[in-house]
């Protein structure tokens, strides 16, 4: 069969159809190659690539992947000198560390490579690890919550028992296990390593991780709890009353109870490594508030009116940090993410000497009416269906990936799991998804 015969018999669109079809099927290598020919002049005898302005190039090489480069500078040697001299690479590995929120990511051992790849699972779907832990050794618990923040997983289930594992290195350690009736909330610092927990609306104990023993414990005189977070040695408690009341957990001394709304406080984050910078939701704001001198001060308010009729059950707000090493000193760079039940709200600030805040960016999505389980400043995990028998991972936009995607996914692929399940829970980290099932984890 002459294929360039029958090539020219066909119209346009079947030819490109075709074209597409060939090029689907090519190898890296000779798909860059193919890219090298179609860039010649008509009769073959010079690279345009070679004979434009640099300048063009690098916009030219900007729509390549990290993954692509390598393989486009084996094509030709003119070609391996145009990706070196423009320094794509360089600036691309730059942009791909700076988009991570993690503390403890570890540049030495994560290669651009394997950021990459990380991400690209991400979006495909593709877990390379699936494990399956319960409370009991041969009876499965139903879940009631979890909590995941920085290597640490906080575990509640309905016998009244709490469970904190180390996630590290990608092993799962168990590290607390303790009946403790079922936290309402809770918040976990990884520095300190510490876990505070909230009890029936009236009690909050902070548990030290490694001995288990409680540290710290205090009863609500005041009214009901409706959020906590600590970072520290500081401990952040909102009321149902509106009130907000700042502790230091080692040393047991109050220092404010004040009243900031006469709605309920819906959720509170202190931001890490601050000397008390936090953000608090309440009624239909979200504002900042630095704690100066003993006092108040806000440095940030925004009205939340246009999400106030997607509120329909409890709000949490999580912050995260850009690693130090890919930022100045002075200045430390975060993502708060705010997650009501369809709608997920994404600022971006910088912050120079605790106080000086610059609100970078904002990013506003309705994800759909099953409602959000979680977000990461890189993606969230959401509900497909009512009765929640299957998630989906919307990926954002980033620097190597530009397009916003979501991906279903198969959650029971490498998991004995028998009967029907629906996910109670999720979390998500740079590494990890964590899914709380009706009956196990």
């Amino acid at each position: 069969m002459d294929i360039v015969t029958d090539f020219k018999k066909l119209d346009s669109r079947a030819r490109m159809e075709l074209l597409k079809g060939i090029f689907s099927n090519l190898s890296s290598y000779e798909t860059m190659i193919t890219k090298r020919l179609l860039l010649q002049s008509h009769q073959g005898r010079f690279d345009i690539m070679i004979s434009v302005p640099e300048d063009i190039v690098r916009i030219i090489l900007q729509y390549f992947c990290l993954d692509e480069l390598p393989v486009l500078q084996s094509v030709s040697k003119e070609w391996k000198d145009l990706v070196y001299r423009s320094g794509i690479i360089n600036t691309k590995i730059i942009q791909l560390y700076n988009s991570e929120y993690e503390e403890n990511l570890n540049i030495v051992a994560n290669s651009p490579a394997s950021l990459y790849n990380k991400e690209k699972n991400w979006r495909t779907g593709n877990a390379s690890k699936s494990v399956l832990i319960n409370a009991c050794n041969n009876q499965y618990v139903a879940i009631k919550n979890f909590t995941l923040k920085g290597p640490y997983l906080l575990v509640g289930y309905v016998n009244q028992r709490v469970q904190i594992f180390d996630t590290s290195n990608n092993t799962i350690t168990s590290k607390l296990s303790k009946t403790m009736n079922v936290p309402i909330y809770s918040d976990i610092c990884p520095i300190k390593k510490v876990t505070a927990l909230v009890f029936f609306c009236r009690e909050c104990v902070i548990v030290d991780i490694e001995t288990s023993n409680i540290v710290y414990r205090l009863k609500s005189l005041t009214g009901p709890i409706s959020c906590v977070s600590i970072s520290g040695d500081f401990l952040i408690i909102g009321k149902c009353s509106g009130f907000l009341e700042i502790y230091n957990w080692k040393t047991a001394k109050k220092f404010l109870y004040s009243s900031i709304s006469k709605q309920e406080i819906k959720a509170v984050c202190i931001f890490p490594h601050t000397s008390l910078l936090f953000s608090v939701a309440y009624d239909n704001k979200l504002e900042i508030y630095s704690f100066v001198d003993m006092k108040l001060v806000n440095i940030y308010s925004d009205n939340l009116n246009y999400v106030f009729d997607s509120i329909t059950n409890k709000t949490s707000i999580g912050i995260w940090q850009k690693p130090t090493s890919s930022i100045k000193k002075s200045t430390k760079m975060y993502c708060m993410t705010i997650k009501f039940s369809s709608v997920v709200l994404r600022y971006f600030f910088s912050i120079k000497n605790y106080c000086q805040i610059s609100l970078q960016s904002q990013n506003y999505m309705n994800i759909n009416p099953f409602g959000c389980y979680h977000v990461h400043p890189l993606r969230a995990i959401f509900a497909n269906d009512m009765a929640k028998n299957s998630i989906s991972i919307v990926n954002f936009a980033s620097p190597e990936f530009k397009d916003t995607k979501a991906i279903d996914f198969d959650y029971l692929s490498g998991l004995n799991i028998t009967g029907q399940q629906h996910v109670t829970n999720a979390a998500i980290n740079s590494q990890l998804l964590v899914l709380g099932f009706s009956n196990e984890i």
